[in-house]
């Protein structure tokens, strides 16, 4: 009896220390390769990969399916492409539901880790119930920090900058584009640290989901397609008074042409 208790004490501890990697594929299937041969590469850590191809009108699926054979990655295809929240809703009610893994990383197709004990880094942190969503250190070509962002959200601001899309998407775009560059909040972050939602919000290339906010909120926002997922975050957070939680460990962005796509290039380090 006492040897079986210890065998689902050891399965209960697999699956809490277990993360889900959801990465969401539109097309640009190359990328999604080059992402997942870096992780692939992950050392110590125990995880599971998830690819969602969310409804791509190429080969896309073609190529995503040579992966099926690594028994670590699954390959779900959509038959529509739902945006960016429904799409990589799929990826964590999967993790969720069937996999029963109650911790999952979102990350963008168009990134490459180059440490290899990113998760298992990650594995390690320590952090309160009052935790909602993880995030890292994230600088650009210009070496400012992007993340978190900051920027005062309210449902009142946010309500007007979807209407504001609604007529005008190129400027909205712009705009957006701006908010997430010229957020340089680095001077401050001097330790992992703990920050509330109404003034911050994450760098949507990638999002640590803690089972806190799992456990409350098994998704993302489903109401949107593209654009503002990070920002809905933030006020979701707020709203059942659940925090974020900023790390050392950081990523170096640098942008380049490939094929004629912008393709993202991550470099996670530890400090």
């Amino acid at each position: 009896m006492k040897k079986l208790t210890k065998f689902y004490l050891y399965l209960e501890g697999e699956f809490l220390n277990k993360i889900a990697i959801v990465v969401l594929n539109y097309e640009n299937y190359w990328d999604t390769i080059e992402c997942l041969i870096s992780l692939l590469e992950q050392k110590e850590c125990n995880i599971e990969i998830i690819v969602i191809d969310n409804g791509s009108k190429n080969e896309s699926i073609d190529y995503l399916k040579e992966f099926s054979d690594y028994p670590n990655i699954t390959i779900i295809s959509s038959p529509e492409n739902l945006g960016f929240s429904q799409g990589n809703n799929i990826g964590i009610h999967y993790a969720i539901e069937t996999l029963k893994i109650k911790k999952v990383f979102v990350l963008n197709n168009d990134t490459i880790i180059d440490d290899e004990f990113f998760f298992e880094k990650l594995n390690q942190i320590q952090y309160s119930r009052n935790i909602g969503a993880i995030g890292v250190k994230i600088y650009g070509s210009d070496n400012l920090n992007q993340n978190p962002i900051y920027k005062e959200m309210t449902y009142g601001k946010l309500g007007k900058d979807f209407i504001a899309m609604r007529f005008n998407k190129f400027f909205m775009k712009v705009k957006r584009k701006k908010e997430m560059r010229s957020s340089n909040y680095d001077a401050s972050i001097k330790s992992e640290e703990t920050l509330v939602g109404n003034y911050f919000m994450l760098h949507g290339s990638a999002i640590f989901l803690t089972e806190n906010y799992l456990e409350r909120i098994p998704g993302l926002y489903n109401r949107t397609f593209l654009y503002y997922e990070e920002s809905i975050l933030a006020l979701l957070l707020k709203k059942i008074n659940y925090h974020f939680y900023i790390t050392m460990l950081f990523l170096y962005i640098t942008r380049k042409i490939n094929h004629r796509k912008y393709h993202f290039r991550i470099k996670v380090q530890l400090s």
